[in-house]
């Protein structure tokens, strides 16, 4: 009782029965569906966050750069410049 003491109905009429079955369906008006509410929602919600940025990322793959692990910086060039040398 003790937690719950804002959503408790003291008895009048005697009848525990009653009352504590008002008291549940109280708790679960005023306390867990707004909680399961609040948890719905938000997972509903990064879910279409998720959906929204892999779509966005799956449209944007075809401009994205190979990885920089890939490049060969600098020898590019110089094989390019001594092909051209072999050419001439």
């Amino acid at each position: 009782r003790n937690i719950w003491c804002f959503i408790f109905i003291p008895c009048e009429n005697g009848d525990e029965g009653d009352c504590i079955q008002y008291t549940v369906i109280l708790r679960w008006a005023l306390y867990f569906a707004p909680l399961w509410v609040c948890i719905v929602t938000c997972t509903v919600l990064l879910l279409l966050l998720y959906c929204t940025v892999r779509r966005i990322e799956m449209a944007a793959s075809r401009w994205r750069m190979p990885p920089l692990s890939s490049l060969q910086f600098g020898t590019d060039n110089s094989q390019s410049k001594m092909k051209m040398k072999q050419t001439k």
